[in-house]
């Protein structure tokens, strides 16, 4: 059983790690190697954001479609993941143009095709949880596994293309294609036998015809409207605070560059490390509550730790921002296996397929919400005063407040939604 984990959850370990990567490092490639202004890069990343997750329904009804006509789904990740590949490569390979809005152009399209490309192979690989486990807490298990190798791919995300930068700056993000590329064919490899392996569900159910009609039929239950709510807000925050960090940090703590790398480092090793401590209590208490209850935590944290963190103590910094904001965020896992188990319900109840049209409702959330997020975070970032049209202490003083309560205010928020969720729902499936 633990095998089968590992096996199904390198996907993830591989996916995050581009994921991390293209964070850190695509506006700084556009702008510095290609020549594009910056507004122009996150104009073409926003808006194709945007196009993407209003496309994740129809690609996830096509994936229960396919599921009810083939009883499976796992062979979807073979097509899904030679065209991630390609979008990829595309994305970090641009032909020279001598006018930027030829650029520009060239990156809006691309970015489209890749956020299209990473739906068309993580919503039949998530969705497929429901396929290989049999019950709740398997699950969890399965899921939280799959957020803890997840976690620890983002290291190569910030490794790798750190290390070929150091040793050759000229081929670095050459060099970072091809090693992404074979670690992602070999796990899609991996996770397609596991999927293929385990696939347990093969019930066969009717398909249902894909229409807005539909979509919105689906989106009116009340679990669901409120939970997705209550996630769409929650991101925002988790957006925000990542968006705002190195700026915190750099400028508000005084921490070095270093000590920073430290701090981001120690973060994910601890986010990883909490995992099967979630995974363990929530055995013992309802998911729904326990993630209420820390998701609320989190927020008080946050409106008065950040505030107050004084400049230049690393140990500080590690212990409240990694070491406790680690062991808040690792807790995100059940949020997600809270949504399988009421899929699994709405399934058994409507006998139809339902998994990759809800998981994609998931990532539209999480997409649009990132996108407001960065126009937040530019907001945000005006306000303090970033490009020094405040005084250094007002500007650094106001950081704080951005990254505490401007954060924190979110999750609360959040929190405060997840209590109006009907009474049915307190004791899970």
């Amino acid at each position: 059983m633990k095998w089968k984990n590992i096996k199904y959850s390198l996907l993830e370990f591989s996916l995050n790690g581009i994921e991390v990567f293209l964070r850190l490092y695509l506006i700084l490639y556009y702008t510095e190697r290609v020549g594009l202004e910056s507004y122009l890069v996150g104009l073409a990343l926003g808006f194709s954001i945007f196009i993407d997750a209003f496309l994740d329904p129809l690609i996830g009804s096509y994936v229960d479609n396919f599921k009810a006509k083939n009883k499976q789904r796992f062979s979807l990740l073979k097509s899904g993941g030679i065209f991630y590949c390609f979008s990829f490569f595309a994305l970090l390979s641009p032909p020279q143009f001598s006018n930027e809005y030829f650029d520009f152009f060239y990156l809006l399209i691309v970015s489209i095709l890749f956020n299209i490309s990473t739906s068309c192979l993580t919503i039949p690989y998530n969705s497929a949880v429901g396929d290989i486990t049999s019950g709740t807490l398997e699950r969890t298990n399965l899921i939280g596994w799959k957020n803890a190798v997840g976690n620890l791919g983002a290291f190569i995300g910030i490794g790798i293309p750190g290390i070929f930068l150091v040793l050759d700056s000229s081929t670095a993000y050459f060099n970072v294609k091809l090693v992404f590329s074979a670690i992602l064919l070999f796990t899609i490899i991996v996770a397609y036998m596991t999927i293929k392996k385990f696939n347990i569900n093969q019930e066969s159910t009717p398909a249902e015809k894909i229409t807005f009609e539909r979509i919105f039929k689906n989106t009116t239950n009340p679990f669901l409207v409120l939970f997705l709510s209550a996630y769409f807000i929650a991101y925002l925050g988790l957006t925000i605070n990542s968006s705002l960090a190195i700026y915190y940090y750099r400028l508000r703590l005084k921490l070095s560059e270093d000590e920073i790398q430290i701090v981001l480092g120690s973060f994910l090793l601890f986010t990883s490390l909490f995992v099967p401590f979630w995974s363990f209590l929530s055995r013992k208490i309802n998911k729904l509550k326990l993630s209420l209850t820390v998701l609320f935590l989190m927020g008080i944290s946050n409106c008065f730790i950040y505030i107050f963190l004084p400049p230049r103590s690393l140990f500080l910094t590690v212990f409240f921002a990694s070491f406790l904001g680690g062991f808040f965020i690792s807790v995100n896992f059940l949020l997600e296996s809270i949504l399988t188990d009421f899929v699994i319900y709405k399934e058994k109840m409507d006998k139809a397929e339902k998994m990759g049209f809800y998981y994609s409702l998931w990532k539209m959330s999480q997409k649009i919400s990132r996108g407001l997020a960065l126009v937040f975070s530019g907001f945000m970032l005006s306000y303090v005063g970033i490009n020094g049209t405040d005084g250094a202490y007002n500007s650094y003083y106001k950081l704080a407040y951005a990254f505490g309560p401007g954060v924190g205010i979110f999750f609360i928020l959040a929190c405060l939604i997840l209590l109006l969720l009907p009474r049915k729902y307190e004791n899970g499936y």
